[in-house]
């Protein structure tokens, strides 16, 4: 439980671990949180790369939204960051990264205009380190974010938002690769 949201293992019908994720009970009312979870579902229901979190289904199931996301046996980064890593290691989750922002800021949509998309809020809270050592980004409730657009709040993991997101300016991908 973090954030805006609430997530539970589960299964899915082929026995294959996935988690539940859904807006806390306590935001629930909040048509700011409610709005920014659909984004999170859209978005993740258009990534297809091996270095971001697998969008499994959405649907409703008890009156309440739920985003079904792949499960990544590991640890998040900020807990491995903690300690010290090999160079070798750390710069192998940096282009993991890289890779993945990559894909999401050149990502269009089917006529091949481009979304303009930013993660918005890259910290080691939502990265994972999967037991090969393979990074996978998560949590794109914030990836609503475009760029070239002034955002309506700030957004991002205090330490890691780059000086335009701090300020309220204009955001573009150099501001998630400043985070990275």
């Amino acid at each position: 439980r973090g954030g805006m949201g609430e997530a539970w293992l589960a299964l899915d019908a082929d026995d294959h671990a996935v988690v539940l994720k859904t807006v806390r009970s306590d935001r629930a009312d909040d048509a700011e949180t409610c709005a920014a979870f659909r984004a999170e579902i859209a978005v993740t229901a258009l990534l297809r790369h091996q270095h971001v979190v697998r969008h499994v289904d959405h649907g409703i199931w008890h009156g309440q939204e739920v985003l079904a996301l792949g499960y990544i046996d590991g640890v998040g980064l900020d807990l491995l960051a903690r300690s010290s890593a090999p160079v070798d290691a750390t710069l192998a989750v940096a282009c993991d990264l890289a890779s993945a922002l990559s894909y999401l800021h050149a990502l269009t949509d089917a006529d091949g205009v481009p979304l303009e998309l930013l993660h918005g809020d890259l910290s080691p809270r939502n990265v994972l380190i999967d037991v090969t050592g393979s990074a996978h980004l998560i949590d794109f409730g914030t990836v609503a974010v475009r760029c070239h657009r002034r955002p309506t709040r700030i957004v991002g993991t205090r330490g890691y938002v780059s000086p335009e997101q701090a300020r309220g300016e204009m955001l573009s991908n150099g501001s998630d690769q400043y985070s990275l």
